[in-house]
């Protein structure tokens, strides 16, 4: 009885320690693409920049 509650608890824990190395590596993912997320959106707002310099540039607008 009390073997099979502690060959129980021991499974359990190792279930418990494979779920937290899940939600790490996840977490290390979401921020990896909050990252990327973050420089794609800063170079599109460049990209735009730089258009719009161009644009007024070529036709003169100032």
């Amino acid at each position: 009885m009390i073997k099979e509650v502690e060959e129980e608890r021991d499974t359990l824990k190792h279930k418990l320690k494979e779920i937290g190395d899940k939600i790490t590596a996840m977490k290390q993912k979401l921020t990896k693409q909050e990252r990327d997320c973050t420089k794609a959106k800063f170079n599109r707002l460049v990209i735009t920049v730089l258009c719009v310099l161009a644009a007024k540039i070529l036709f003169g607008i100032v």
